[in-house]
């Protein structure tokens, strides 16, 4: 015998009690040797092993194995998702194996293939509330897989540790040939090397040509692409209160939108925060503004007003929105998370089983009927500063107010829907033109109506009418109500009592200099 390979474990490497050196005792001349690829697989780790990423990305790996691994159910419909979508799906990997390196790299490349499914699969599946066959673990498996893909970094992480195992994958699989020499290791390294360095040299010149391309954008920005029209560059932001017909509203732009020619895009914020982080904020504005295949847009969500001039961004959306009767928004809301309504019925809410009535709610100091539920129109107006979400904050109620009237092109009530709808129509038809009449004489498919609403008596509005906080909330609905009204009484007559917008009533003349 003149040779011995292994791993590099102490058991069989270990200088005094290990297989080598007990060998060696027998048979002097022997030459240990610490299996190359086993090497490698440890400097590769070792060379990554401190990026935070990492680990993530390993969890990663492997939730998407156990998720279509251990349930035939999920990937049936990962395959079938897949069919609806035109993407072959394959297996995913599983990244656990004798050779880390090949069975990361190809669990890495089947993530890549299907990460498009399977974003929207995980997606589906982590806010089905109908799905009772899926565990808890499941979907919390899946809302968190979900959040690590969408993070820009994840994916960019990715592609870089893919590229680099492409390489490794290949020295990998050299090593363990059969009749591997020690100069076919030593052209193997060399080669690899080369082309890691080629890759870092190649990252570096294209983050150079990337800044020249930046620079070269923003100097000759309006010749890369001609402008679209000025009509089909507008974009609406509607970021609607909750429980004040917003989703009546929402349903009309649904309706409109394939006649109209306009994209309607719902912002899903995580359970519905309607606060945005910072980074968030800024990667919102830019997709608004710089998504020239969405415009024209419709925005809608549950999100506080945020104000695009702040982001150094050409061109502002315009905002519309609607309110309603603090205190009738809030019963509302209060039976929705009881009852649901007639849109979704079979839809299980968060306090279903809950039979007790508002007035009840209300005598027994109940968390979810306290005056401080009734902060919510005011914030969402305000916008993204903490002074907006302090409950009773006279500066935030002030701030609202500007915000309603200098950001806002229209924001109406939700007891006058139809005017608003009206108005709309008139001002934007790019958007809303056909809206009214499928308001009046449509199916109503647009309409949702709460279920098992009862309304609240004389008592109980008037314990709620002591609070200062309904004082404010009440203050900045009679003020938009009243914005909305003096809106209303220059843009619509009233005759035989039906609503006629009015006509054009201005017009240019004395035009110089004069054309010949």
């Amino acid at each position: 015998m003149v040779g011995f390979g292994c791993d590099g474990a102490s058991v069989m490497m270990g200088i005094h009690n290990g297989v080598a050196a007990k060998l060696k005792q027998m048979c002097p001349s022997i030459v240990p040797i610490w299996c190359v690829a086993h090497r490698l697989e440890l400097s590769a780790l070792d060379g990554i092993k401190s990026v935070p990423l990492l680990a993530e990305l390993k969890e990663t790996l492997n939730g998407v194995y156990k998720q279509y691994s251990y349930s035939a159910k999920a990937s049936h419909e990962l395959h079938a998702l897949g069919k609806v979508m035109g993407i072959n799906v394959v297996k995913p990997g599983n990244i656990d194996g004798t050779r880390w390196l090949p069975h990361m790299s190809r669990a890495l490349e089947g993530l890549v293939k299907n990460f498009k499914v399977t974003l929207v699969h995980f997606e589906n599946h982590a806010s089905d509330t109908n799905d009772r066959e899926a565990s808890a673990l499941m979907k919390g498996r899946a809302r968190a897989i979900h959040r690590s893909l969408t993070q820009y970094k994840m994916v960019m992480f990715i592609h870089l540790v893919l590229d680099i195992l492409q390489e490794l994958k290949q020295l990998s699989l050299l090593f363990q040939r059969d009749g591997l020499t020690l100069q076919m290791v030593s052209d193997g390294l060399q080669t690899t090397t080369l082309s890691l360095v080629a890759m870092q040299v190649k990252r570096t010149i294209a983050r150079h040509q990337l800044a020249e391309v930046e620079q070269r954008h923003s100097e000759d920005l309006g010749r890369e692409s001609p402008p679209l029209a000025e009509k089909d560059d507008m974009v609406i932001i509607y970021n609607r209160v909750p429980k004040t017909a917003s989703t009546s509203f929402t349903n009309i732009a649904y309706d409109l939108c394939g006649k109209n020619r306009f994209h309607v895009l719902h912002i899903n914020t995580t359970k519905n925060n309607p606060v945005m982080s910072i980074q968030d904020q800024v990667r919102f504005v830019w997709n608004v503004t710089s998504w020239r295949e969405m415009k024209p847009g419709f925005y809608h969500g549950h999100v506080a007003y945020l104000d695009f001039s702040k982001y150094g961004v050409q061109g502002k959306p315009m905002y519309i929105n609607v309110v309603r009767d603090p205190i009738e928004r809030l019963v509302s809301y209060y039976y929705f998370l009881r009852f649901g309504d007639n849109y979704r019925p079979g839809l299980r809410r968060r306090k279903q089983g809950d039979k007790k009535t508002f007035d009840e709610c209300v005598s027994s100091g109940g968390s979810d009927c306290a005056p401080e539920k009734l902060w919510l129109q005011i914030p969402f107006f305000c916008g993204h500063h903490s002074e907006c979400w302090d409950a009773g904050s006279r500066w935030a109620l002030e701030q609202a107010k500007y915000n309603l009237v200098n950001e806002y092109l229209l924001v109406g009530v939700t007891e006058e829907l139809e005017d608003l709808i009206r108005i709309l129509e008139a001002a934007l038809p790019r958007f809303f033109k056909g809206a009214t009449e499928l308001y009046r004489t449509g199916k109503k498919s647009h309409l949702r109506k709460t279920s098992e609403k009862k309304p609240p008596s004389k008592e109980t509005i008037a314990t709620l009418q002591q609070s200062d906080i309904w004082k404010m909330e009440n203050e900045f609905y009679e003020f938009a109500l009243e914005q909305f009204q003096f809106v209303r009484a220059h843009a619509v007559r009233e005759k035989d009592g039906e609503l006629y917008v009015l006509a054009q009533s201005f017009f240019y003349e004395k035009i110089y200099p004069k054309v010949s």
